[in-house]
């Protein structure tokens, strides 16, 4: 049976996490420590992955146990307006076919 789906509510249903990236040469320590405070008011189900780029050229993926969010328009918005626009990712599930 097919279903429909209001567009505002696939991020919610097949979202299972999101990709935070931090670049270390444009975000300072007290970026990161505002970040974690906009993430510390968004708990919930969802997983989430820091992506830090260093000076050097590396990329260290994280995933974090302690922090799991709450995905919400307000919360996107609020690390775009902290980071940049860009610098975050939604993971997304593939729907199940039936």
């Amino acid at each position: 049976m097919d279903e429909l789906i209001p567009l505002e509510g696939l991020d919610q249903r097949y979202t299972h996490g999101m990709r935070i990236r931090i670049d270390e040469k444009t975000h300072t320590p007290e970026v990161l420590n505002r970040l974690r405070e906009i993430l510390r008011g968004y708990p919930g189900p969802k997983e989430m992955l820091l992506s830090l780029s260093l000076d050097e050229g590396e990329v260290v993926h994280m995933k974090s146990d302690k922090y799991k969010v709450d995905i919400t328009p307000e919360l996107r918005t609020r690390i775009d307006d902290l980071l940049g626009t860009g610098h975050y990712k939604l993971m997304m599930s593939k729907p199940s076919g039936r």
